[in-house]
């Protein structure tokens, strides 16, 4: 097995992730979420999965933020409460 060398080069950063070539793959790791671990034969379609990965979890926290909220005004207006 290949060791992974981490690319250090600008045009292979990947926000969020912290990106490392493994042989003829690509790897990309969640740097705050070490469990979310991405890889891909081809850079590019490694860093438009990454950045897919990204928009889902945005909006994933919009719409708890968003439920959250009505929640909130639920319970100060009563059930009838609108936002």
């Amino acid at each position: 097995m290949t060791e992974p060398r981490r690319a250090h080069e600008p045009a292979r950063q990947i926000p969020e992730f912290d990106v490392f070539q493994i042989g003829d793959r690509w790897q990309a790791v969640h740097r705050t979420d070490h469990d979310l671990v991405i890889e891909h034969s081809q850079w590019t379609e490694l860093f438009m999965v990454c950045v897919t990965t990204r928009i889902r979890r945005e909006i994933d926290r919009a719409r708890d933020e968003l439920m959250e909220r009505h929640l909130l005004a639920r319970d100060e207006h009563g059930r009838t409460g609108r936002l």
